[in-house]
């Protein structure tokens, strides 16, 4: 029995261009699948993964990743790009699993005798970045002088919901 298992990146950040003490954390997943030690593909074997190309899981609108491990190679890599950028503090992860394996020319001389793969999931930690929110202060345009009552409006950015209470000084 031969068995592909899967490894991750373990940390990337929700989107690119960002440091965590003093390290860039980019947002691309590097997903690699791996025979075990020692063993090299006589033929291409593809791997197929439970997500797809934003690490997100595999559906109709983001098809499955697939892996290929070439003839001659003992590993192949794929990456997928995370795009969870928002404004909300979270702990976020992302996780994927080897959902299925074939092998080109299967059954024949020099194909593997029983490929299977491991379907444990790897869990991709999502840091939170700190994403400026600003709120913006609208007043009534004119009242009159005698008593008049001026109406002042904290907004937040569009599509941007408070979850908790905000207070403005």
């Amino acid at each position: 029995t031969v068995k592909v298992t899967l490894e991750a990146t373990a940390e990337v950040n929700e989107d690119n261009n960002h440091e965590v003490d003093g390290v860039f954390i980019g947002n691309v997943i590097t997903y690699t699948a791996t025979l075990p030690t020692g063993v090299t593909a006589k033929n291409d074997i593809t791997v197929t993964l439970s997500v797809g190309a934003n690490g997100e899981p595999a559906s109709a609108e983001n098809p499955a990743l697939t892996i290929t491990i070439t003839a001659g190679e003992s590993s192949g890599i794929k990456t997928a790009t995370v795009s969870r950028d928002d404004v909300y503090n979270e702990t976020d992860s992302l996780k994927a699993s080897i959902t299925g394996v074939s092998e080109a020319n299967s059954g024949t001389a020099g194909s593997f005798e029983n490929l299977t793969f491991d379907s444990t999931e790897v869990v991709t930690t999502i840091t939170d970045d700190k994403d400026e929110v600003k709120v913006t202060l609208e007043a009534t345009t004119s009242t009159s002088e005698d008593g008049g009552k001026i109406t002042y409006t904290a907004k937040l950015p569009d599509g941007v919901t408070a979850n908790n209470a905000i207070t403005v000084t």
